[in-house]
């Protein structure tokens, strides 16, 4: 029902659109990181209103020579910054929003490409309505040929985008905007700046799940998280079973700690707006998240108290 009731948000006009900050962090990914810098500056965006900021997260490859090859092709319209250490993605990002500019912080993940019309579908909701304090793009497989498990990914992240960030989004509450495509207002995120780097479970600094982190603390301060069908990234996916589950096992562990997170702000009042649909939905992903894992304990207390 939520699905058929999402709406998608109209494209605004060129002299409408906001100043936006692009921001592309970047970890061994060599020649990708040129890629997707080409695509981002080819946008048919304003380009007085585009500033793209490349972080080099002190790779060991040769990622920060290709994107100094992106800067000297690019021109002034790319800004790059190089990290002697390693610190993770969430400090990567960090240097980003420290440089940004303008009214709307976009993150690209540098494995990943934009079609031209991307970028002013993504933000043109914070136009239309100033509670909308984040954006999530759709995140569609670019190496779907490359094997059987890119194939099925697309089948796991068509579902969920197109249904489970569509039916969230119907009620103004996507629970993650993913770091491959999002667009945040610039104002929140200096605001909650100190939280989301700071962050810590039990009394360890949250390392990953930088954006379902980022998106709480966006939600708990009162404003709208929105879906943009229309805004298309693709995105490379792992090809291999070892890639696979070390992603599926980050994705996990940041989910169960967001969900303890959210758990502490969505029964109280977190914002003017109506919060049943929030409600609704964050208690149907507890029962996904917690029941099946009791079951599935269930289910081998069982073979053994009575295996025939």
């Amino acid at each position: 029902v939520l699905v058929r009731r999402y709406p998608s948000v109209p494209v605004c006009r060129d002299v409408e659109l906001p100043e936006v900050t692009v921001i592309v962090p970047a970890y061994n990914e060599g020649e990708s990181v040129l890629e997707t810098l080409r695509t981002i500056a080819c946008s048919r965006y304003p380009a007085e209103k585009l500033h793209i900021v490349g972080v080099d997260d002190g790779s060991m490859d040769d990622t920060w020579s290709w994107m100094k090859k992106a800067a000297d092709e690019l021109g002034d319209r790319v800004e790059i910054v190089h990290c002697p250490v390693n610190r993770g993605k969430r400090h990567a990002l960090h240097e980003g929003f420290l440089l940004s500019k303008g009214e709307v912080i976009v993150t690209i993940d540098s494995d990943s490409v934009v079609p031209p019309d991307t970028l002013r579908r993504l933000v043109s909701a914070f136009r239309q309505d100033p509670k909308v304090g984040a954006v999530a793009g759709n995140v569609c497989i670019w190496n779907r040929k490359q094997g059987l498990i890119p194939r099925m990914l697309d089948v796991s992240f068509t579902y969920s985008f197109d249904f489970i960030r569509a039916s969230q989004s119907a009620v103004h509450t996507v629970m993650c905007t993913p770091g491959a495509l999002s667009a945040y207002r610039r104002e929140i995120v200096l605001n909650v700046l100190p939280q989301w780097i700071g962050q810590k479970f039990l009394g360890r600094p949250a390392n990953i799940g930088e954006d379902r982190a980022m998106t709480n603390l966006i939600l708990r301060s009162g404003y709208h998280v929105l879906y943009q069908k229309d805004a298309v990234v693709y995105t490379k996916v792992p090809t291999t079973y070892n890639k696979l589950w070390k992603m599926f096992l980050r994705w996990a562990r940041s989910n169960l700690r967001e969900t303890l997170v959210m758990c502490g702000f969505v029964f109280r009042k977190f914002r003017s707006t109506p919060m049943a649909g929030a409600r609704i939905n964050f208690m149907a992903h507890s029962l996904n998240l917690f029941l099946v894992q009791v079951l599935r304990i269930e289910t081998v207390a069982c073979l053994f108290a009575s295996p025939i």
